[in-house]
């Protein structure tokens, strides 16, 4: 249920700055509507998923600056087995 509580406030806020841009841009209130309730599921997954990959990378090193793993430079593995 949080889930869709966090999805829906999402939409809502994608929804409503596609409604205010279009409204600024000079488009039809009725047209500007159609186009914020359309495009509101979409765009506020696209950011969702950003917010979320953006703080999941922020404590997780990937790579080094000369390309190297952390784990390549002696450090802890992650739990999670890699296969490759």
């Amino acid at each position: 249920m949080e889930h869709l509580k966090h999805h829906l406030k999402h939409m809502a806020i994608a929804g409503g700055a596609i409604l205010l841009v279009l409204v600024i841009a000079g488009v039809d209130l009725g047209q500007a509507l159609r186009w914020a309730i359309l495009l509101a599921c979409p765009i506020g997954m696209i950011a969702m998923m950003a917010y979320m990959g953006r703080h999941r990378d922020a404590g997780v090193p990937s790579a080094q600056a000369d390309g190297s793993t952390p784990e390549e430079n002696g450090a802890d593995s992650p739990p999670v087995a890699h296969y490759r």
